[in-house]
This record gives structure tokens, C-alpha cells and sequence, in this order.
């Protein structure tokens, strides 16, 4: 299994971060050492400084003060002087590396024990009866003065190694940088050189399978839905490839679906265009038309065929597939006319549809088929005067158009086989005349906005049919 894209920038910065933080905790501990080192230094050279200018200097003159007897101990306090001292040795000795200085603080500290007995020897000389002033006087010239001035050249001896140390601490430095900056401009051209070839690696597993899915894309753009984008990782990217790849398959059979069902609805509309031009409603059109004409009743005439005309013109409509509810509504009141002409004596009719709606956008032909149906399998079937009444509202934004009729109605087994007439397609029955007509209506208003869209019917034997279409309002197709 291939690594993630995020796990492959993680590894990346990793790569990256890694050397960089160990560089730099190397470098920032070479550093601290030195500053430790060289702090070390500068705190024991300025101890010894301090005890090379003050110690002698302030030690002789208390001393002499007591052996002259112008001071006592209590007030000059040579003993606390000397600690002061001990302690700014030991200091130093904490701090000290050099061999040669290690030996020069021991000499420190034993130059202070020695002041320290002389001290004692001077003080235990000043509590003895006799001659005093000239044994302490002896002691502070040979001993005293002889032992702070030592102490002076060992702080300045001790100076002198240090300073030495220090300067080649700081060659050491120097050095160690000018190294540290090579070592660092080698360790930052491998780290360039390996980012640049993670980068290059990484950014290949990214782009490519990205060209290739663009590619997939463009297919499809052209209308090409077999196209697909290949697999060749196991990343994200390949989730997003899977789901191109399904989601074009899956638009690619909508599309045949919607071809398929194009197809449908066009062979339908044929069919429909081909029953509107049914021979014998022709024949006894025209009949009727020859009969009034001679007759001698012309206004009759024209009126048959100006209906005859208003009716294959809806019919046609230029082949368009939607017309307004006006030419609808023109073309049902054009059959209606023809019929009721031919049909004096069984048919009465009444179309109420508001002239509000007249503007609105239906499929065209679905209302003729439905009156058809009223008028040859109801009223025809009953004796004596039958009445077609055809109204439409608006509710709830549908449009609701219902086909009435008192004719013969249906039993309850006729009623069954015209459900099951509405549930199947034309194509899938033979009795194209007592079924086309219902069933290519559902078919196509089902195709063109939906399947809770379509026909009902309520029907009583002895009393009559009501048909009823829904569609939705405004449903204007292009």
C-alpha cells in the first residue's frame, strides 16, 4: 500500500526538520560551551584581578597598624581579610582547568595559611611581656610583606596563564565557526538536494495522477462518457479518481436513459400524430363538410373547417413539444366542434378552462385523446343525449384538467384493465384503439414531468367517466 498524501508531506518535513534540529542542537551546544567556557575564564581572571589589586595593599597596612599599635585586631580585622581571600581563591580553583593554574591556586591557599600563622605568631607576640615591637616589626617585614607580594605574583601569574587560555579559547572559537559554517553550508546543500528530490518524487505523485484525471475530464466535456481516469496510486487522490470515475458511469447510463427516453417519447408523438390523422376521422370529416355543403349550409362549412384547420394545426404545432394551454384548449374545442357537428343528436360539450391559465406551458396533446376516449367509449355507448364537460383549475401550484362525462362508465373489470393500461407503455399491448390513446398521454406526461404526474379517473357503471390530468404549473421546457 502506497503511503497517503499526508503522510507523504509529514515524511517530507521530516526529512527536512530532522538534520536541520540536529545541526542546530549541535551548533547551539558548541556555542553554550564556549560562552561557558570563556564566562568560566573572565569570572576567575577578574577575581584574580581584584585579588592581585587589594589583598597586599589593604592586608600590610592593617597588619602595620597593629604591630605599631595605632589599631587592635578587632578593628582591623586581618583574619576576615584573609577569608575573603580563601574564599575568592576557592573560587577560583572551581573554575580552573589549566594544570599550571590548579598548582598556582594550591600556592595561593598556601600562601594564605602562612599569612594566617604569621598573623597568629604576631597576635600571640602582642599578648607576651618585653620587647614586642621589634620581633612583629621582623615578622611583618620578612613574613608579611614578603608572603602578600607572592601572593600578587601568583594572582598575576594566574592572570597570565588565563589570558593565555583565553586567547586560545578564542582562536578555538574562531576555528570552531568558520568549521561550523562549512559543516552547515554542506549539511544545507544535502538537505536542498534531497528536498529538491522529495519534492520532485512527491509533487510527480500529486501531478500526475491529476493530468491524467484533467485528460478524463475533457472526454468528458466532449461527450465522451466512457472515458476513464486510471488508478495508479492508493492516496486520496485515487478516492477522488474512484469517485470520477463512478459518478461519469453513472451520468454516462443517465444519458442512454434519457436518449432511450427521448426516443420513447418521440415514437409516442408520432403514433399520437399519427392517430390524430386517423382515415376514418378524415373520411367523415370530410363527408360531413360534403353533406352540409350540399345542404347549402355554409356557415356550417366554414366553421367544420376552420375547426378541421385550428385542429391539425395544434396537432402539428411546427413540431414543438410544448404549446400554451390556449392552443391546447383551441385544439380540443376544434375536435369537440367536428364532433359535435357530426353528432348532433348524442353529443353535447363545454370547455371551462379559465383564460387566466391560457399563457401557461403544457405538453401539447393531452387533453384530445382523453375526450376521444370519452366520446367513443362513453357517450356512443349509451343511448340518448350524452354530455362531455372538460374544466381546468389551478392548486396548489399544479394544474389540474378534468374530462367528464355521462356515458355508459365502466364495471369494475374495465376499470381494472384501463389501470393496468396506465401502468404499461404503448409499445407493450396490441389494442392500439382502446388503449393507445390513455396510455401514450400517461407515458409521455410521466416522461416529461415526473412520475407523481399523470392521469386518474373516477368511474360509475350507468353514470359516467371523469378523467383527470395533473401536471405542474409553468413547467416550460426548452
Amino acid at each position: 500500500m502506497r503511503a497517503t498524501l499526508k503522510s507523504r508531506i509529514r515524511m517530507m518535513m521530516f526529512v527536512m526538520l530532522v538534520p536541520l534540529t540536529i545541526f542546530s542542537t549541535y551548533l547551539l551546544y558548541r556555542m553554550s560551551s564556549y560562552a561557558n567556557y570563556y564566562d568560566a575564564i573572565y569570572q576567575n581572571v577578574s577575581i584574580a584581578n581584584n585579588l592581585g589589586q587589594n589583598f597586599k595593599q589593604e592586608l600590610d597596612y592593617s597588619v602595620y597598624r597593629i604591630v605599631i599599635g595605632s589599631s587592635s585586631f578587632e578593628e582591623e580585622e586581618p583574619y576576615v581579610q584573609i577569608e575573603k581571600a580563601r574564599d575568592m581563591v576557592i573560587k577560583m580553583k572551581d573554575g580552573t582547568i589549566l594544570s599550571e593554574n590548579k598548582r598556582t591556586v594550591k600556592k595561593l591557599l598556601g600562601f594564605l595559611d602562612s599569612l594566617q600563622n604569621s598573623i597568629q605568631i604576631i597576635e600571640e607576640n602582642l599578648g607576651k611581656e618585653g620587647p614586642k615591637y621589634d620581633v612583629n616589626n621582623r615578622i611583618l617585614d620578612n613574613d608579611i610583606y614578603g608572603t602578600t607580594t607572592l601572593v600578587i605574583e601568583s594572582a598575576q601569574e594566574y592572570v597570565y596563564y588565563e589570558t593565555l587560555q583565553m586567547k586560545e579559547l578564542r582562536s578555538n572559537y574562531v576555528h570552531e565557526i568558520y568549521t561550523t559554517i562549512k559543516f552547515g553550508l554542506t549539511i544545507l546543500g544535502i538537505m536542498l538536494l534531497i528536498i529538491i528530490f522529495c519534492t520532485e518524487v512527491i509533487s510527480r505523485t500529486i501531478t500526475e495522477p491529476i493530468k491524467k484525471l484533467c485528460g478524463a475530464i475533457k472526454k468528458v466535456e466532449t461527450g465522451d462518457f466512457t472515458a476513464r481516469a486510471e488508478l495508479t496510486s492508493d492516496d486520496e487522490i485515487t478516492t477522488l479518481t474512484q469517485s470520477f470515475n463512478s459518478m461519469t458511469e453513472k451520468i454516462g447510463d443517465l444519458v442512454e436513459d434519457v436518449k432511450q427516453e427521448q426516443m420513447n417519447l418521440r415514437e409516442m408523438e408520432l403514433k399520437l400524430l399519427q392517430a390524430q390523422i386517423n382515415p376514418h376521422f378524415l373520411y367523415n370529416t370530410f363527408d360531413t363538410i360534403i353533406w352540409l355543403a350540399e345542404d347549402k349550409q355554409h356557415e356550417e362549412v366554414v366553421s367544420m373547417v376552420s375547426s378541421l384547420s385550428n385542429f391539425f394545426r395544434t396537432s402539428l404545432s411546427k413540431g414543438k413539444d410544448y404549446i400554451t394551454l390556449g392552443e391546447e384548449k383551441l385544439h380540443v374545442m376544434s375536435y369537440l366542434q367536428i364532433q359535435h357537428t357530426r353528432y348532433k343528436d348524442i353529443l353535447n360539450y363545454s370547455v371551462e378552462i379559465p383564460n387566466e391559465l391560457n399563457e401557461c406551458i403544457v405538453l401539447k396533446l393531452i387533453l384530445q385523446p382523453i375526450v376521444e376516449n370519452a366520446l367513443y367509449h362513453g357517450i356512443k355507448n349509451k343511448r340518448g343525449i350524452g354530455t362531455i364537460r372538460v374544466w381546468g383549475e389551478e392548486k396548489e401550484e399544479k394544474l389540474y384538467f378534468h374530462v367528464a362525462d355521462n356515458g355508459i362508465g365502466m364495471t369494475e373489470e374495465e376499470q381494472n384493465r384501463v389501470r393496468a393500461l396506465l401502468t404499461q407503455k404503448p409499445s407493450d399491448y396490441e389494442d392500439s384503439q382502446s388503449g393507445f390513446g390513455l396510455s401514450n398521454v400517461n407515458e409521455r406526461i410521466q416522461l416529461s414531468y415526473g412520475a407523481e404526474h399523470g392521469i386518474s379517473f373516477t368511474s360509475m357503471y350507468g353514470e359516467g367517466t371523469t378523467m383527470t390530468v395533473c401536471i405542474p404549473v409553468e413547467s416550460k421546457k426548452n
